[in-house]
C-alpha cells in the first residue's frame, strides 16, 4: 500500500541523466534561434543604412553598425 500522508524532510529527488541531456539540447536550440533572430536584425540594420546613404564604403558601413 502507498501511504499518501508520508512526509520526510530529507527527501531527495534524483534526476535521470536523460533529462539533463534534454535540458542541454533545449538550451542549444534556444541559443541557435537567438542567433538566427540576431542575424535578421543585423540584416535589417544594414539595409536601412544602405538605403539612407545610397553609396557607402564597406569601412564606413562597419563603423555605423558598431
Amino acid at each position: 500500500m502507498i501511504n499518501n500522508d508520508f512526509s520526510n524532510k530529507n527527501y531527495k529527488l534524483k534526476i535521470p541523466t536523460k533529462t539533463k541531456t534534454f535540458v542541454i539540447n533545449s538550451n542549444y536550440k534556444i541559443k541557435e534561434k537567438a542567433l538566427i533572430e540576431r542575424k535578421y536584425v543585423f540584416e535589417a540594420l544594414i539595409m536601412r543604412i544602405m538605403k539612407s546613404k545610397k553609396k557607402i564604403s564597406t569601412n564606413d558601413l562597419f563603423e555605423q553598425i558598431i
